[in-house]
């Protein structure tokens, strides 16, 4: 006998004829939020309200859209994130109110609950369409409005991204399917200077099973979720990965220890599979020697929310100096955290006025990293002089040619660059690039 749960979470955000009169009359970031009727939702919307940020709060049901209107800093829009034209009207209205778009939250999802003999084709493409296609719609139509605030993108995940139990098959696939979709548009989007993050909730309340039961009239062990804390924990880790510094790219999110110790062991289960019985089998040591350089490169990175150059710069020509000139016409640097480093991607025209890019990711520690697409260096390795000040040596075919210090100034809001070394045609130069942050 088949049984289903559905958890439709409405797309949130968008004003249409519910708007929030009561907004904040500050400037504030913007951020829509998808499925923000109840649960996850709508904790998330209450709290990024609260704290002065606008909400765009997407749902489908009139009593819905009406109770989230009346909340201050919300503005309700009517969003179905299977529905193309919804998500259009969406993108043309938030578009229309000036005031950009910095967050996403892909919260709206669904869940069906059942074996795959039981599970109809129905419920699976529904569940599909929301939980996987939903936020590549919506994150696709937003694109344009995050880029121009270089901005952010959060998907509410699940354990069940990285777990899979019996009769949640359609629902491990699309929430495994959103982990793959962050880590490739985390990828895609860097260069352009937004982030992009995967929220991986436990066990919380919310109105999934109650709403999967009224849905279908199917009783099934996920109707009753009333033993279950709040999802403030969730929500508050949400604002995080959407406001801090430097975000993650997981935030792991559990009601008590058990639940992260099965997903964690589950990892390392997943690790045991793909590491026995192939060609390249690694031993006992070499595998705690990668886990060991993993928890390393972890604490370097904990510690580098606070570092001042993280975020978008744009050159000051000038006030910048190349000798010999002329030097580089136009230039913006993005620098961010990612699992491997600090990234960092410079885009811009050169002083011929083509276009450039080039892009190297790099730890503190004095090892050469690779560089793509520079014109004059191979390879680049950077230590820390102080707080605001790092040393490189950049590097070819093996041989340091240049020398550089990039300093950020105590008000955090001018990056100095100054380089000196010789190009691939062995002439010299020096250039003192001034950058001011965006």
């Amino acid at each position: 006998m088949r049984r289903s749960v559905l958890a439709l979470l409405l797309l949130v955000v968008a004003p249409t004829v519910f708007g929030a009169e009561g907004a904040d009359p500050k400037p504030s970031k913007a951020v829509l939020v998808t499925g923000a009727s109840t649960g996850i939702g709508r904790n998330l919307t209450e709290r990024l309200a609260a704290d002065g940020y606008f909400v765009y709060a997407g749902a489908r049901k009139e009593a819905d859209l009406k109770s989230l209107a009346a909340i201050k800093n919300v503005q309700a829009i009517r969003l179905d994130v299977t529905r193309s034209e919804d998500v259009s009207a969406a993108v043309d209205t938030i578009t229309k109110a000036g005031r950009g778009l910095y967050g996403l939250v892909n919260n709206a999802g669904v869940a069906a609950v059942g074996s795959l003999a039981d599970t109809s084709m129905e419920e699976f493409d529904l569940v599909m369409q929301v939980n996987v296609y939903g936020p590549y719609r919506v994150s696709k139509a937003f694109l344009p409005l995050l880029v121009a605030q270089k901005g952010r993108i959060v998907n509410i995940g699940s354990l069940s991204g990285v777990l899979a139990g019996p009769d949640v098959s359609a629902y491990a696939m699309s929430k495994h399917a959103i982990e793959a979709f962050t880590d490739s548009l985390a990828a895609d989007l860097a260069p352009v200077g937004v982030a992009v993050s995967v929220i991986e909730p436990g066990n919380y309340k919310t109105d999934i099973g109650k709403n999967a039961t009224q849905r279908t009239g199917t009783e099934t062990r996920f109707t009753d979720r009333s033993k279950y804390k709040e999802p403030d924990e969730v929500a508050a880790a949400t604002e995080r990965a959407l406001f801090e510094a430097s975000p993650k790219r997981r935030y792991l999110v559990v009601p008590e220890e058990h639940e992260a110790e099965i997903t964690i062991r589950k990892q390392i289960e997943q690790l045991i599979q793909l590491n026995e019985g192939q060609p390249y089998t690694y031993e006992r040591a070499a595998l705690i020697r990668m886990l060991d350089d993993a928890l390393a490169l972890s604490v370097a990175r904990s510690t580098s929310p606070d570092d001042p150059v993280l975020g978008t710069w744009k050159l000051n020509v000038e006030k910048s100096k190349f000798v010999p000139g002329p030097g580089w016409q136009s230039q913006i640097r993005v620098y961010q955290i990612t699992p491997a480093g600090v990234l960092v991607t410079w885009t811009g025209l050169d002083a011929k006025g083509e276009k450039m890019q080039v892009s190297y990711t790099y730890n503190y520690d004095g090892r050469d990293y690779p560089m793509a697409g520079s014109g004059s260096y191979d390879t680049l390795n950077a230590v820390r002089i102080d707080a605001r000040t790092v040393k490189s040596e950049e590097k070819r075919n093996g041989k340091t040619v240049g020398i550089a210090m990039r300093t950020v100034s105590p008000d955090g809001k001018v990056l100095t660059i100054t380089d000196d070394g010789t190009n691939r045609k062995g002439q010299t130069f020096s250039q003192v690039l001034v950058f001011d942050r965006q």
